[in-house]
Order: C-alpha cells, then sequence, then structure tokens
C-alpha cells in the first residue's frame, strides 16, 4: 500500500505546474500580443496626398514642357530628358508599391500567426483541463477523496 501510494504522489500526472495552458491561461490577449489594428495604416494620409498632386502636376508640366521645343534637337533633348524622368519615375513607384505590399504582408502574417498562438493556447488549456479530469477519475476510481 506504502508502494501505490509512493507512485501516486511521484506521478506526473499528478504535478498541476507540468501544463503550459494552466500556467498562460490567466493573461489576457491584449498583454500578450499587440492588436492588429494597431498594426493596419491608415487609407489616406495629407502626405500621400500632396505627394500624389505633386508627382501629377509634375508630369503634366512634364509632357507640357517636352512638347513645347520649337527645334528638332531640343525637341529630341527634351524628349529624352522626359523618358529618362518617366523611367526613374517608373522604377521609384516600382519601389514604393513593392515596399507597400511587403508591410501588408508582414501585417498579414503577424495576424496570422498571433491567431494561430491563441488557438494552441486554447487547445493547450483544454488538454490540461482534459489531464486533470483523467487525473480525478484515476484517483477516485481508486479509492481516494477529492
Amino acid at each position: 500500500m506504502e508502494r501505490f501510494r509512493y507512485l501516486i504522489v511521484a506521478s506526473q500526472l499528478l504535478n498541476t505546474h507540468s501544463y503550459l495552458g494552466q500556467a498562460v491561461h490567466g493573461q489576457s490577449r491584449d498583454a500578450r500580443y499587440p492588436s492588429s489594428d494597431a498594426l493596419q495604416l491608415g487609407p489616406f494620409t495629407f502626405g500621400g496626398a500632396a505627394l500624389t498632386a505633386s508627382f501629377a502636376f509634375a508630369l503634366a508640366w512634364l509632357v507640357h514642357w517636352t512638347r513645347g521645343g520649337g527645334s528638332s534637337t531640343a525637341g529630341k533633348g527634351r524628349i529624352a530628358i522626359f523618358l529618362a524622368v518617366v523611367i526613374l519615375l517608373a522604377i521609384v513607384s516600382y519601389a514604393y508599391a513593392r515596399r507597400q505590399w511587403l508591410q501588408y504582408l508582414r501585417q498579414q502574417s503577424l495576424a496570422e500567426i498571433s491567431e494561430f498562438i491563441d488557438r494552441a493556447q486554447e487547445f493547450d488549456t483544454a488538454v490540461a483541463g482534459a489531464l486533470t479530469l483523467v487525473q480525478e477519475v484515476e484517483l477516485v476510481s481508486r479509492g481516494y477523496r477529492m
């Protein structure tokens, strides 16, 4: 009988602190992870609108300036400058769009990972509850009182 009692006491199933779900269960979600709303950027900003307007104005002025050349030599030079500016603008726009897309993907990944971790911790809590129930059933079936 003493040996049986020792096995019950020494069993890892009776250790209530061995479950990860019970140790983290008391924390709220807000304390562990930033909200996904804090990661979202606003759709419109004053700086973005001003930058778009200035680029549109500069492009319109550049087209007007390019078409205003009188001689054929000056006109070819203006067309070359216009094409160089348009190519430079396309490269900068592509880099900016790629940067924005990568930031969006990062935000989405963080939101998905955060949701996955929350569900994994809920699963750990459910498993800890099931193991506690199994422990109680085992102890009661062996004649111990809770």
